[in-house]
C-alpha cells in the first residue's frame, strides 16, 4: 500500500486515463473503476480529482429503472460529473425511457433539465428516445452549443412526426449529425440544423416521401464528406414515382468521399467525383419505374453516375444482395480493392471469376448466418484461382481475407490474425472473428502442407488484437442496435 500511495498524480492519471475502456455511468458495479475507491484515500483523491475521467459519461434511465435504482439516482450521477469535470468538454450519451416508464417522468424532467443546463460544454452527444415532452425543450439550446462537434439522435420506433426543431441553428463546430427515426426525411425540411457544415451525416428512416425530399436535403450539402442513407428495415417505404432518369442537373457533392445509398435512384439526382468507397443497402435497391411500361436498370445508373463523377470505387460494400441482381453490376466496378459483403454470402461466387474485381486486395465477409462448409469450399476455390502456388490468371492476388460473425450484442469482438490455412478455417468453424493474412503463395490442404509454413522462430503465426464490429460509416458513439 505504501508503493501505490508513492506513484506521481501526474503518473496515477495516465495509468486511469488508459485503464478506464468506457464512460463514466450511472449503472455502477464492483468493477473498474469504482474499485478504485477501496485502494487507498490516495488513489481515490487523485480519481476524483482528474477531470479527463468525467467528460466521458453515459446516463440511461431506462438500465437503472431495471436495476430498481432511486429515480434521482441518474441525476445526481450527472451533476457529480458535471462538478468533477469542471469546465471540460463532455461527451455526454444520455438514454432516457420509452413510454413504458411515463409514470417516471418527473425524474425525468429533473435529469432533462440538468442536461441541457451543461449544454455550453457539449462537444459529442447521443440521445435517445428524446421525443415526446423532452423535444419541445430542445429549443432551449439555441445559441448555447459552441464547441458542439457531433450529434446524434436515436429514436428507431418513435411513432410520433416532429415538431419545429431551431435547437441547433447556432452550432458553428456541429460537422457529425446522426439521425435515427421513422420519418427522418421529414426533418431536412423542419429543422433549423445546419446542414451546409456538416461534414458527416447519417439518415435512417422508414421512408422516403418524394425526389424533393432528396434535392432539400442534396442542394443544402456544401462540405459533406461522408453521406449514410439509410432504410430501417426490409418494410421501409420508397415512394419516388416522380424520379425521371436524365432529367434536370444532378447536384455536385464535390468532397463527397464515402456515400452509403438504399435506393439506385439517389446515385440518379447527384455527382460525386471524389468519391472512393460506396455502400449498396441491397433489400430495396432495385428501382421499377412504375407506370410508363418499362424499367429504369440499375445498371444505366450506376454507369451514368460514375462516368459524369469520373470516380474511382476503391471500396464496395454490398449489403443483403442475392449473386443474381447484382451480378450485372460488377463490372461497373473494376478499381475495387476492397471488397466487403455484409449478409452477401452468395456474392462470394462472383469472385471464382478472375475478370470481375481483378484489383482486390481485400475480401472482408460479414454475416449473421453461414453454411461453413460452403462458405470454406467457395473460398478455397477463390484462393486457388488467385493465390495458390498454381494460379495463373492476371487478377491479382488477395493479401486478406476477414470474416466477421454479427454480434448480438454488438460491442467489439476479439479479431484473431493468422497467416496460416489451417487456424484460419478452425476459426470460421468456430464463428469467431478472425482474419488470413496472405503474405506469399498460398498452400491449399489439396495441394500440400495445412497453410504456410511455421515462422521462423517456431512461435505460431497468430495475434489477437480487438476490433469492433461496425459498419462503414463509424459514428462518434454507440448508435444502439441498428
Amino acid at each position: 500500500m505504501n508503493i501505490a500511495s508513492r506513484i506521481p498524480t501526474e503518473i496515477l492519471w495516465e495509468i486511469f486515463l488508459h485503464a478506464i475502456d468506457g464512460p463514466i455511468s450511472n449503472i455502477q458495479d464492483n468493477g473498474f473503476p469504482w474499485a478504485i475507491n477501496r485502494v487507498c484515500k490516495y488513489w481515490r483523491s487523485a480519481f476524483m480529482t482528474y477531470p479527463d475521467l468525467w467528460t466521458w459519461i453515459t446516463i440511461n434511465l431506462a438500465e437503472s429503472y431495471s436495476h430498481r435504482q432511486d429515480s434521482n439516482a441518474a441525476n445526481q450521477c450527472l451533476s457529480l460529473c458535471l462538478e468533477r469535470s469542471r469546465n471540460y468538454p463532455l461527451n455526454i450519451s444520455l438514454h432516457l425511457p420509452n413510454e413504458e416508464y411515463d409514470e417516471n417522468i418527473s425524474s425525468v424532467t429533473l435529469l432533462w433539465q440538468t442536461f441541457l443546463s451543461c449544454s455550453h460544454r457539449w462537444r459529442i452527444v447521443y440521445l435517445e428516445n428524446v421525443f415526446g415532452p423532452q423535444s419541445p425543450t430542445l429549443n432551449l439550446c439555441t445559441g448555447t452549443t459552441p464547441i458542439l462537434e457531433s450529434l446524434t439522435i436515436y429514436s428507431p420506433v418513435d411513432p410520433d412526426n416532429y415538431n419545429d426543431f431551431t435547437g441547433l441553428q447556432i452550432a458553428p463546430h456541429l460537422t457529425q449529425f446522426t439521425l435515427v427515426h421513422p420519418t427522418a426525411m421529414f426533418a431536412i425540411r423542419r429543422w433549423s440544423v445546419p446542414w451546409m457544415q456538416l461534414t458527416n451525416i447519417t439518415l435512417r428512416f422508414d421512408e422516403i416521401g418524394g425526389v424533393d425530399q432528396l434535392w432539400d436535403l442534396f442542394k443544402q450539402l456544401r462540405d459533406i464528406e461522408e453521406l449514410c442513407l439509410s432504410l430501417n428495415g426490409d418494410e421501409g417505404g420508397i415512394d419516388l414515382d416522380d424520379f425521371v432518369h436524365n432529367s434536370g442537373t444532378p447536384q455536385c457533392l464535390q468532397q463527397l468521399r464515402v456515400l452509403q445509398v438504399c435506393c439506385v435512384e439517389i446515385l440518379g439526382l447527384i455527382t460525386a467525383p471524389s468519391l472512393y468507397e460506396l455502400y449498396l443497402e441491397g433489400s430495396r435497391f432495385f428501382y421499377p419505374q412504375a407506370g410508363d411500361g418499362y424499367e429504369i436498370l440499375a445498371e444505366e445508373i450506376i454507369s451514368s453516375f460514375i462516368q459524369r463523377s469520373g470516380c474511382k470505387i476503391h471500396k464496395l460494400t454490398l449489403s443483403d444482395f442475392s449473386a443474381h441482381p447484382v451480378t450485372p453490376l460488377v463490372h461497373l466496378f473494376p478499381d475495387v480493392v476492397e471488397l466487403c459483403l455484409v449478409d452477401a454470402m452468395t456474392c462470394l461466387r462472383l469472385l471464382l471469376s478472375p475478370n470481375l474485381f481483378p484489383g482486390l486486395r481485400v475480401l472482408n465477409c460479414t454475416t449473421r448466418t453461414i453454411d461453413v462448409k460452403d462458405f470454406m469450399g467457395i473460398l478455397r476455390t477463390i484462393l486457388r484461382v488467385r493465390n495458390s502456388s498454381s494460379a495463373k490468371c492476371s487478377a491479382a492476388p488477395l493479401e486478406k481475407v476477414i470474416f466477421r460473425p454479427v454480434l448480438k450484442d454488438g460491442k467489439a469482438s476479439v479479431l484473431v490474425s493468422t497467416t496460416d490455412w489451417a487456424p484460419f478455417e478452425s476459426y470460421v468453424q468456430a464463428r469467431s472473428c478472425c482474419e488470413l493474412n496472405i503474405t506469399r503463395r498460398l498452400w491449399l490442404p489439396e495441394e500440400g502442407p495445412q497453410g504456410l509454413p511455421p515462422a521462423a522462430n517456431g512461435s505460431p503465426n497468430t495475434n489477437i488484437a480487438l476490433s469492433p464490429s461496425s459498419s462503414t460509416l463509424d459514428a462518434p458513439l454507440n448508435p444502439g442496435p441498428w
